[in-house]
C-alpha cells in the first residue's frame, strides 16, 4: 500500500533533496506532520533537514497584524454594538444565542469574501427590489423568495424583531469589525479576510525563497483560494490533492469529488494522475450490522484477531460516534489477552463531560444558583446532597465548599479556588503512572482551571456581564466542548481516532464504527440568520457543502486501504429507526466493489428460559440461620416485606437480604412514594399521640375539634415529620419547593380524610402506633428443627367494638391497621392465592394477615386486620376491614391455623438448601424491580 503521505515525501525528496529548510508544508490539521517526517526519513534513507509544518490556520495567523479574538469575547463585543444600533435591544443574556449565530454568519461571509452590504441590504418590501439594480437576477429571485413571508401587515412580534435586526445587520457588521480592529483583534473569518485583502502588503512575511506545499485540502473558501492564487503566481506554491479518478471524473455523480474537480483546474496537482487510480483494485469491504452501539465496541477484540497489522500503526479504529470512545478503550485487548495490543495511540480528545471534574463543577454551579435560598440564607437539601455525594467533596474542607457566592466573579473565583484545592490533594496522592484515567483526570482539572480563569478575566472587566443562569449555561457549553488530549507517541501503535483526524492519513486495515445516517455524514446544525437561498446565491456554506466534505473523508479513507470493515446500528430507538449511512448505500448501488454483508450475533446459544438462580451454599444457609434463627445473637425478625419479596421472586430476596445489594438513593429523585408514606405515617403518629396524651380513649368530639382548625392545625405535625424524615433534622436546610408544597398539601388532605373517617366512630381506644411485634414459628430445615422469628412494625393497633360473627353482638376487637397512601384495595379467596406468584398477587393482604397472626398469639380478644387506603377513604361506606373469600374478617382466629400452615410451607422452602433462589416466572413482576438489570430483564 502506497500511502498519500509517502507519495508526497518521495516527490519532495525528488524536487528538493534532503534539505527542506526552505519548504513550509501546510496541512488542514496538525497530525499529518508527524507521519510526514517519518516517511521523509524512510524515503531518503539518510538524515533530512525537515520542512516547517503549519496548519492553514497557523499560516493565516502568521500573515496577520491582528490577534484572534475568542468566541465569548466576540459575542460580548457584538452585543455592545447591537445594543447601540437596534431599538429596544435584548439583554446580553437573551442575545447570547443570537450572537453566536450572527458571529458564525459573519465568519462565513468573510471567509467567502461575500459583499455584506449587498447581502444585508435594507429591503423591507418586495417593491424596493425595483431599485435593487446592484443585485444579479438570481440574487433578486432569492431575496423575493425570502421576503415573501414577511409581509409588514401580518408581522408577528418575532418577525418584527428579526426584520429590525436584519435591517441594521450591515451597520452591525461594519461597526463590530471596526471596534475589534481598534482593539487589535479579529474573529477568525475577519482575520482571514484581512490577510487575503492585504497580501501584497505582507511580502515581508512571505520569504521569496520559501516554497509553500499545500497538502490534502478539499473544500476551499475564497480567502484560501486567494492565498493559494497569490503564492501560485509568485511561483512559491505546490499543491497535493488526494483523490481517486473514480469519483473525480467529469461525469461522476459522487459528492466526494465536488470540490476536488474544481481545485485540480485552478491549482494543478504536483503528482501524476497515475497515482490516483486505486479503486481499480478495490479493498476487501465488510458491512456488519449490529443491534447496539456497545456491541460494536465489544466486537473489536475479535476483529483485531485477524486484522491487526505489523506494525500496529497501520491499523486504525475510526469512530463516527465519538461518544463510543470509553467503550472502545475498555474493549481493547490488554496484556492478559491471547492477542494483546502492544501500543495504542488515541488521536481524538477525551471529552471533559465524561470526567469527574466536569460533574463536580456542574454540581457546584447548581449549589450556588438554584441550590441557594437567598431569603433564608441556606443551601437547599437536594443540591447539597448532590455535592456531598461527589467523591471530590471528600478531598476538600466543608467550610470552603458550603459558603454562598451570588455574584458571578465571586462564584468563578470560588470554583477556581476549589479546583486548586483539588490539585493540591491530587499532588499528595500516589497514583499509578500507568493509570491512563488518573492522568486524564489530572489533565482535566488543569484544563478546567484554564477555562475558569478565562471566565474570571472576562467578568473582571465587565465584558461578560450576564445573569448567573446565563453564566452557568456558557460555562457548561465551553467545558462541554473541551477535550483532554491523550499523551503518547502519535506514530506508534494501534490508531484510535475520529473521522476528522483521518485527513491525509492512510491505513492498511480499518474498522469504522457507527457508520449510520446522522453520524456519517454528521447531522449538522444549519442554524443561521441568512436563509438558504441567500446563502446559495452569495456562495456561502450550505448543508450540501458539508455533506460533500464528509463524502470526501469517507472515500479517501477507503481508496488506499487493503481491508475496511464498516459497522452500523440497525436497532429501532422509539420512533427512530437507525439506518446505514448513505455512503454505504452508494457503495452498494453505484459501484461494483465486492462487499460482504454480515450481521453481528451473540456467539452463545439462547438458553432455555429457566431464569437465573443463586444456589443455597453452606455459607448462604449459615447467613440465613444467623439472620433469622430465634436465639441467634445477630438475628432479627423476618419481616412481611422481606417475605413478600421472596414470594414474588426468590432471587430478589437473595439480592436484597443475603447479598445486601441496595439501590442507592438518588438525591435528585426528591420525594418518592416510599418517603411520602414514611412522612405520612410519622405525621399521623404525632397527631394521634397528641390526641391520647392524657387518655388513650379517642372520642368523636376530640377529632372534630381538631378538624375545625382546618389545615393550619395539621401543618405543625406534617412539618415536624418532614424535618425528621426529609430534611434529616437540619432546620437550616428546610425549604419547600413546588414539589414539596404540593406534597404537603396532599398530605394535609390525607390526614383530614383519616381523621374524618375515625370520627364516624363514637369512640375507640388507641393501643399502640409504630411498635414492633414478632412471633416464632417452628420449621424443619435440612432435616433439623429450626425456629424462625417473624414480625415487624405495625402502623396502628386500636380497640373498637365490632359484631361477633356467630352472635351478632358487638364485642371488643383488637384492630390491626396498616396505612396505605398508594395502591388499590385487594381481594383474596384462598390462602394459596396469598403465596402464589402472580402479577396482581394480594401482597398487602398477606402482610396484614401476618401481623394479625402474630397478634393472635399474644391475646384472646378477636383480632381484625384492616388495610386503610387513605386516598380511597372519602366514600361514606368505606370500610378498611379485610374481605377474604367474600367475608369481612372480624376475628382472625378462624384463619390462623391455615395461615400458619401456609407460612410454614413458605419458610421451609426458603430454608431448604436443595431449592435455589430462582428468578420469578412472572416477567411483569420485574417491571419496577431494582435488580432487573442484574437479571437481564
Amino acid at each position: 500500500m502506497e500511502t498519500f503521505i509517502r507519495l508526497i515525501a518521495q516527490d519532495l525528496i525528488h524536487r528538493f533533496g534532503t534539505n527542506l529548510r526552505d519548504v513550509t508544508v501546510v496541512f488542514p490539521n496538525k497530525r499529518a506532520g508527524l507521519f510526514m517526517n517519518q516517511q521523509l526519513a524512510a524515503v531518503s534513507g539518510r538524515p533530512v533537514w525537515a520542512p516547517r509544518y503549519r496548519t492553514i490556520s497557523e499560516l493565516f495567523d502568521s500573515l496577520s497584524d491582528f490577534t484572534r479574538c475568542d468566541d465569548i469575547l466576540s459575542v460580548c463585543e457584538l452585543h455592545r454594538v447591537y445594543a447601540a444600533l437596534v431599538p429596544d435591544p435584548e439583554s446580553l443574556d437573551r442575545f447570547y444565542g443570537w450572537g453566536e449565530i450572527m458571529l458564525s454568519d459573519f465568519d462565513d461571509i468573510d471567509k467567502h469574501l461575500a459583499d455584506p452590504h449587498k447581502l444585508f441590504s435594507n429591503i423591507q418590501s418586495i417593491k424596493e427590489l425595483d431599485h435593487s439594480d446592484f443585485l444579479t437576477p438570481r440574487q433578486e429571485e432569492a431575496l423575493k423568495h425570502f421576503f415573501e413571508d414577511f409581509s409588514i401587515e401580518g408581522n408577528s412580534r418575532l418577525k418584527e424583531k428579526f426584520l429590525a435586526l436584519w435591517n441594521r445587520m450591515d451597520d452591525i457588521y461594519a461597526t463590530f469589525n471596526a471596534r475589534l480592529k481598534e482593539k487589535g483583534m479579529l474573529y477568525e473569518g475577519a482575520l482571514y479576510k484581512d490577510v487575503a485583502e492585504h497580501l501584497a502588503e505582507r511580502t515581508d512575511r512571505i520569504p521569496a525563497d520559501m516554497t509553500y506545499v499545500f497538502v490534502g485540502f478539499n473544500v476551499l473558501n475564497d480567502v484560501e483560494k486567494r492565498l493559494f492564487s497569490y503564492l501560485q503566481k509568485r511561483g512559491q506554491a505546490l499543491f497535493y490533492w488526494d483523490y481517486d479518478v473514480m469519483y473525480v471524473g467529469e461525469k461522476s455523480r459522487f459528492e466526494a469529488g465536488t470540490f476536488i474537480r474544481q481545485n485540480l483546474k485552478e491549482f494543478p496537482n504536483a503528482l501524476e494522475e497515475t497515482c490516483f487510480d486505486n479503486f481499480k483494485n478495490p479493498p476487501r469491504i465488510e458491512f456488519i450490522a449490529t443491534t447496539s452501539e456497545n456491541a460494536q465496541a465489544r466486537y473489536i477484540p475479535q476483529w483485531l484477531d485477524s486484522a491487526l497489522t505489523e506494525p500496529e500503526q497501520d491499523t486504525a479504529i475510526v469512530l463516527c460516534n465519538e461518544s463510543l470512545l470509553q467503550p472502545v478503550l475498555h474493549s481493547l485487548p490488554d496484556a492478559t489477552s491471547p492477542h494483546p495490543v502492544k501500543r495504542t495511540n488515541i488521536t481524538m480528545g477525551f471529552p471533559m463531560t465524561d470526567t469527574p471534574v466536569y460533574s463536580f463543577i456542574n454540581a457546584l454551579l447548581s449549589l450556588q444558583t438554584d441550590g441557594y435560598d437567598r431569603d433564608r440564607r441556606c443551601f437547599r437539601a437536594e443540591q447539597e446532597k448532590i455535592v456531598r455525594s461527589h467523591p471530590y467533596a471528600a478531598l476538600l474542607e466543608e467550610q470552603d465548599i458550603f459558603c454562598p457566592h451570588a455574584e458571578n466573579h465571586a462564584l468563578l473565583v470560588y470554583i477556581r479556588s476549589l479546583l486548586e484545592g483539588l490539585a493540591a490533594a491530587f499532588g499528595q496522592q500516589k497514583d499509578r503512572k500507568d493509570d491512563v484515567y488518573s492522568q486524564l483526570y489530572h489533565e482535566a482539572l488543569y484544563r478546567a482551571h484554564q477555562v475558569i480563569s478565562r471566565f474570571i478575566r472576562l467578568t473582571e472587566n465587565r465584558t461578560l456581564d450576564v445573569q448567573p443562569s446565563t453564566l452557568r449555561r456558557l460555562l457548561r457549553t465551553v467545558l462541554g466542548t473541551t477535550t483532554i488530549p491523550f499523551h503518547g507517541e502519535p506514530a506508534v501503535g494501534l490508531q484510535v481516532m475520529g473521522v476528522l483526524e483521518t485527513r491525509n492519513l492512510n491505513f492498511r486495515h480499518i474498522l469504522m464504527l457507527s457508520v449510520n445516517e446522522g453520524m456519517l455524514p454528521k447531522a449538522v446544525n444549519d442554524t443561521s440568520f441568512i436563509p438558504y437561498h441567500l446563502r446559495e446565491v452569495f456562495g456561502l456554506t450550505t448543508i450540501q457543502h458539508k455533506i460533500a466534505v464528509y463524502a470526501f473523508y469517507f472515500y479517501r479513507l477507503v481508496q488506499r486501504t487493503e481491508r475496511i470493515t464498516f459497522m452500523y446500528n440497525i436497532a429501532t430507538d422509539g420512533l427512530n429507526k437507525n439506518e446505514m449511512s448513505r455512503f454505504l448505500r452508494q457503495l452498494l448501488a453505484e459501484t461494483d466493489f465486492p462487499v460482504e454483508l454480515k450481521i453481528l450475533q451473540s456467539g452463545q446459544a439462547v438458553p432455555a428460559d429457566n431464569g437465573m438462580e443463586a444456589a443455597k451454599t453452606p455459607e448462604v444457609m449459615d447467613i440465613l440461620r444467623r439472620n433469622y434463627g430465634s436465639g441467634q445473637p445477630s438475628s432479627r425478625p423476618l419481616s412481611p416485606s422481606a417475605l413478600n419479596a421472596y414470594i414474588d421472586c426468590p432471587l430478589k430476596f437473595y439480592y436484597q437480604q443475603v447479598a445486601h445489594i441496595r439501590q442507592p438513593k438518588d438525591p435528585q429523585n426528591g420525594l418518592d412514594n416510599a418517603l411520602f408514606g414514611t412522612i405520612f405515617h410519622e405525621a399521623a403518629e404525632l397527631i394521634y399521640r397528641k390526641l391520647t396524651e392524657r387518655n388513650p380513649v379517642i372520642r368523636r368530639q376530640d377529632i372534630e375539634r381538631l378538624l375545625e382548625g382546618g389545615e393550619t392545625t395539621l401543618l405543625p405535625y406534617i412539618e415536624a415529620s418532614f424535618l425528621k424524615n426529609f430534611f434529616e433534622g437540619r432546620e437550616d436546610t428546610v425549604f419547600y419547593n413546588g414539589q414539596l408544597l404540593v406534597a404537603r398539601k396532599v398530605m394535609a388532605s390525607y390526614l383530614r380524610q383519616l381523621l374524618a373517617h375515625d370520627s364516624r366512630m363514637e369512640q375507640f381506644v388507641l393501643e399502640e402506633m409504630e411498635q414492633e411485634h414478632h412471633r416464632s414459628v417452628d420449621i424443619i430445615s435440612d432435616g433439623h428443627p429450626l425456629s424462625i422469628d417473624i414480625g415487624g412494625k405495625i402502623d396502628r393497633m386500636d380497640t373498637v367494638r365490632m359484631p361477633d360473627e356467630t352472635t351478632g353482638q358487638e364485642v371488643e376487637t383488637l384492630r390491626i391497621v396498616d396505612y396505605k397512601t398508594g395502591g388499590t384495595p385487594e381481594k383474596a379467596v384462598s390462602m394459596e392465592q396469598l403465596v402464589q406468584p402472580a402479577e396482581h398477587r394480594p401482597s398487602y393482604i398477606f402482610q396484614i394477615f401476618l401481623y394479625a397472626w402474630v397478634m393472635t398469639g399474644e391475646q384472646k380478644r378477636p383480632v381484625s386486620p384492616a388495610l386503610f387506603f387513605v386516598h380511597k377513604s372519602n366514600a361514606e361506606d368505606y370500610d378498611p376491614t379485610i374481605v377474604f373469600n367474600r367475608e369481612r374478617v372480624t376475628d382472625f382466629s378462624r384463619f390462623k391455623e391455615d395461615f400458619q400452615k401456609m407460612l410454614q410451607g413458605v419458610l421451609e422452602e426458603l430454608f431448604n438448601p436443595e431449592i435455589p433462589f430462582r428468578q420469578t416466572s412472572v416477567p411483569k413482576i420485574c417491571a419496577y424491580c431494582d435488580y432487573k438489570l442484574l437479571c437481564g430483564r
